[in-house]
């Protein structure tokens, strides 16, 4: 990234909890090495509308560099770092932390709990890891297992079906799976074929290092495969 290049955005959203919808949304470019600060009293506002006195007035600072977002939590009350489809990450008042991930939410803590206060930062020179794992060079005979197969579309389908709000974008804070159920009737087979499809996933993600055994609707593989490349998008239809 070139010097004051505008390598992309960050936002503020405002969700009603209450009525599950948006409220406000404001967006503005970011550019690398300027910092946009994010608060009740800052250049990007937060928390003023509706008022929430429990958002500090300066929030979170964030940073565009060449090694990812530098972020620093000014918030009082903390805040939670979502990086898309990864678990989120609490982070108290003082942390200070690189995040190198194209698209991340910071959700800041107020007081006011009918409301979600969202700081979006989106980028694309910060791209998920590449699919897989490649040999390192010029280090002797190390053998690494085969790297898997992608998702196929139907697998992928399955992942969708039950991870949808894993997969959203924005990020929702407390994401649920989809009953293998419901995710059946919107795929049209049944219950088991959904079981077979996110076993042959799961597969995968144990062929990439995971051990320890999980259940076909816990996150905990997603979470792998997505951060091998396996899975690089949000869902169609979850961007704003």
């Amino acid at each position: 990234m070139s010097e004051t290049a505008v390598c992309g955005s960050v936002s503020v959203l405002e969700r009603d909890v209450v009525r599950n919808r948006q409220v406000s949304l404001n967006t503005v470019p970011i550019s690398t090495g300027g910092p946009v600060t994010i608060g009740r009293d800052t250049e990007l506002p937060v928390g003023i509308d509706p008022p929430d006195l429990g958002v500090s007035r300066r929030g979170v600072a964030v940073t565009a560099a060449a090694d990812g977002w530098h972020v620093v939590i000014e918030n009082r009350a903390g805040a939670f770092v979502h990086p898309w489809a990864q678990p989120p990450i609490w982070a108290p008042h003082g942390t200070v932390a690189v995040h190198r991930w194209p698209k991340i939410g910071i959700r800041l803590i107020g007081s006011d709990r009918t409301m979600e206060h969202w700081v979006l930062l989106e980028s694309e020179e910060y791209p998920l890891p590449g699919q897989g794992r490649s040999a390192p060079a010029d280090f002797g005979p190390t053998r690494l297992p085969p790297t898997p197969k992608p998702l196929t579309a139907p697998q992928l389908a399955a992942v969708q079906g039950v991870f949808q709000e894993f997969l959203a974008w924005p990020p929702k804070s407390g994401p649920s799976p989809t009953t293998l159920a419901t995710a059946a009737t919107k795929l049209k087979i049944s219950p088991a074929g959904v079981t077979e499809r996110l076993a042959r996933v799961q597969d995968r993600a144990y062929a990439l290092g995971m051990h320890r055994q999980t259940g076909v609707s816990d996150p905990a593989y997603l979470y792998l495969l997505v951060r091998h490349g396996f899975i690089t998008a949000p869902l169609p239809g979850t961007e704003r």
